[in-house]
C-alpha cells in the first residue's frame, strides 16, 4: 500500500490490512491460494523455476538409467509416480510442501517424455520416424487446447490438478501392447529379450518369423552388444569431434528454443484479449504448426527446418519489440498486432522443437541416445528456468527487453545450427563409431549403398571394409549368399531377405573420385575377399 495515497512518489510500504481477492467466476489460483503478490510476487516466478530445476535433473538422471536397464520400465515408473504426485497436489495445504511436490514433480515428467520418445524413435523405421515423431507432438498441442478448456470451465486449481492427472488411469488398459525398445536390446546384447520382442510384433502383424532370420537377429545381438559391458555416461558425448561438435550444437539449441518458447508461454496472460482464449489459441497455432512441419520435414529434411524455423522464429520476436516502439496506436491495432506476431513466433519455436526433437534423436546412437536426449532436454529445462527472470528483467526495467533478448538468441542459433548434419532417411546409428562416421559422410557429401552398417555383404575385418564370405557356396565354389551380422538394425528388416543369390547381371555401384563405377560380376564366381576401402577413409 501507498505510505502516502495522495502523493505516490513517497513509495509503498506492507500491508497491514491483509489481502481481499476479487475474482472472475469460481476462478482459484495458487497465487490467491497463498497471497503471492505485492512483496511476496517473487514466489509465484521462484515456483515455476524450481519446477524447471526438478525437470532440468529429471532429464539426465533418466536418461542415463534408461540406458542402463531400458526405455520401457523407467517410463513406466515416472508415468505413474507422477500420477501420484499430481494427484497428491489436490491435499496440499502449506506452500513449502506445494513447492516440493512440484519440483518432485517436475523431476518425474521430464523422465517421462525422455524416455518415451526415445522409444517412440526406436520402434519405428526411417520411413515412419517422421510421422511418429510428429504425431507425439500432435498430442502435446491438443494436450494445451484441453488444459485451456478444462481450466475455463473448472477454474480451481486443485479440481484442475485431478481433471489433469487421474486421466493417466487410462494407459492402465494398454500400457501392456507397448514393447522394449528391439534397438536397445539389440545394443545390449539381450539376445533371448530381443527374440521374444521381434516374436511379439510378428505376432501382432500376422507374419512368421523364419529360422534364418532368428540367426541373423542372434548374431546381430552378439556383434552390436559386445559393447555393452562398456558403462557408458555423459563424457561418451565429447570423446570425439563430430559428436562433440553435434552435442554442443545440440545444447545451444535446446537452450534457446525452450527459452523462447517458455517465454512467450508464459508471458501470453499478459497480452491483450482472453488469457484462456489466447492460451488455447496458442495450443490451436501449435496443433496447426506441427502438420506444417511434418510436410516441410518430408520436403526439406530436418536440418534445414531447424535453421529456418529459428530465424523466423527470431525475427518475429524482434518485430514485436519493433511493432511496440515504433508504431503508432492511431494508424493501427498495435496490441492486437503484437499478440499475433507474438503467437506466430511461439508456433514457429513449436515448430524447431518439433524438428530438432528428430534431427537430435536421428543423430545420436542407440548406447547413448536416452542419456544424449535427457541432456538436451535437461539444457531446454535450463532455457525454461532461465525464462521467467528474464521476463521478471523486463518488469524491473523495459517492457521489450525480454522479447529482443530471445528474438536475437533464437537468430544466432539459427546460423550456429547449420554446421550440424542432415540425418533424412538415413538409419539411426547403434554405436559412437557409427555416428561419427555419420557425421563426416555428411560433411563431406558422400553418398554410397555400401559400407559398415549399411549393406549386408560387406563386414569390418582387421581395420578394411570387405566382402562377407558366405557359408555357403554356388555351383562354382564362389559364394552364393550373402549375410552380415554386423548390419545396423534399420538394415535388419531392409535385408532381412538373405536367400537371394547375387545375380551377375545386377552389377555393383561405388563411387570413385567423385565418378559413379560400375562393376559387373560372374554368377557365384567369389572366391576371396575384396578390399573395398579402410575403414577410417571419409571416401570409397
Amino acid at each position: 500500500m501507498y505510505i502516502e495515497p495522495t502523493n505516490h512518489s513517497w513509495g509503498t510500504k506492507e500491508c497491514i490490512y491483509g489481502y481481499e481477492f476479487h475474482v472472475d467466476g469460481l476462478e482459484w489460483t495458487v497465487v490467491s491460494e497463498w497471497g503471492l503478490v505485492c512483496d511476496r510476487r517473487y514466489l509465484a516466478r521462484l515456483i515455476t523455476t524450481l519446477y524447471f530445476a526438478g525437470v532440468t535433473v529429471g532429464g539426465l538422471v533418466f536418461g542415463a538409467l534408461a540406458d542402463r536397464f531400458g526405455r520401457q520400465p523407467m517410463m513406466l515408473l515416472c508415468l505413474y509416480v507422477q500420477l501420484i504426485l499430481g494427484a497428491g497436489l489436490y491435499f496440499v495445504r502449506r506452500l513449502i510442501i506445494f513447492i516440493s511436490v512440484r519440483v518432485m514433480q517436475g523431476f518425474f515428467l521430464q523422465g517421462l517424455q525422455t524416455t518415451t520418445y526415445t522409444l517412440l524413435m526406436e520402434l519405428f523405421s526411417p520411413r515412419y520416424r517422421t510421422l511418429a515423431g510428429v504425431a507425439a507432438e500432435v498430442f502435446w498441442a491438443l494436450g494445451l487446447i484441453l488444459l485451456a478448456i478444462c481450466y475455463y470451465f473448472v477454474q480451481h486449481w486443485r479440481y484442475v490438478q485431478l481433471a489433469i492427472s487421474i486421466p493417466t488411469l487410462v494407459t492402465l488398459l494398454y500400457i501392456w501392447l507397448i514393447p522394449e525398445s528391439l534397438r536397445w536390446l539389440i545394443s545390449r546384447g539381450r539376445v533371448r529379450r530381443a527374440r521374444l520382442v521381434t516374436e511379439r510384433i510378428a505376432y501382432y502383424n500376422g507374419l512368421r518369423l523364419s529360422g534364418d532370420l532368428l540367426q541373423q537377429l542372434d548374431k546381430l545381438c552378439q556383434t552390436v552388444g559386445g559393447q555393452a559391458c562398456h558403462s557408458y555416461d555423459i563424457r561418451d558425448l565429447f570423446r570425439t569431434p563430430a559428436i562433440r561438435r553435434n552435442s554442443l550444437v545440440l545444447f545451444f539449441v535446446w537452450f534457446t528454443v525452450s527459452l523462447t518458447y517458455y517465454g512467450v508461454s508464459l508471458n501470453i496472460s499478459d497480452l491483450s484479449g482472453n488469457r484462456f482464449f489466447n492460451f488455447m489459441l496458442g495450443g490451436a497455432l501449435e496443433l496447426v504448426a506441427y502438420l506444417l512441419t511434418y510436410l516441410s520435414l518430408r520436403l526439406v529434411g530436418r536440418r534445414t527446418c531447424v535453421v529456418a524455423y529459428l530465424l523466423l522464429s527470431g525475427a518475429l520476436l524482434i518485430g514485436t519489440v519493433a511493432a511496440r516502439r515504433l508504431l503508432q496506436t492511431d494508424l493501427i491495432d498495435v496490441p492486437s498486432l503484437v499478440t499475433s506476431l507474438t503467437l506466430l513466433g511461439k508456433a514457429s519455436a513449436v515448430s524447431t522443437f518439433c524438428s530438432v526433437f528428430l534431427l537430435s534423436s536421428e543423430l545420436l546412437p542407440t548406447v547413448v541416445r536416452s542419456l544424449a536426449m535427457g541432456a538436451c532436454m535437461s539444457w531446454a529445462r535450463i532455457g525454461g528456468l532461465v525464462a521467467p527472470q528474464i521476463l521478471l528483467l523486463g518488469d524491473l526495467t523495459y517492457t521489450w527487453l525480454p522479447f529482443l533478448l530471445f528474438g536475437s538468441l533464437a537468430l544466432l542459433a539459427g546460423f550456429v545450427a547449420l554446421v550440424l548434419p542432415e540425418t533424412a532417411r538415413r538409419s539411426l546409428p547403434d554405436t559412437l563409431q557409427q555416428a561419427e562416421r555419420s557425421s563426416k559422410q555428411d560433411a563431406d557429401e558422400i553418398v554410397s549403398d555400401v559400407g559398415y552398417g549399411n549393406s549386408p555383404r560387406w563386414i569390418v575385418q582387421d581395420g578394411l571394409i570387405v566382402s562377407r564370405p558366405s557359408d555357403e557356396t554356388g555351383p562354382h565354389g564362389g559364394d552364393r549368399r550373402w549375410r552380415s551380422p554386423e548390419t545396423s538394425a534399420d538394415e535388419f528388416d531392409k535385408h532381412s531377405d538373405s536367400t537371394t543369390p547375387v545375380d551377375g547381371s545386377a552389377p555393383l555401384r561405388f563411387l570413385v573420385n567423385g565418378e559413379p563405377t560400375t562393376v559387373h560380376n560372374e554368377v557365384y564366381a567369389y572366391k576371396q575377399h575384396i578390399v573395398l576401402c579402410d575403414i577410417d577413409e571419409t571416401r570409397l
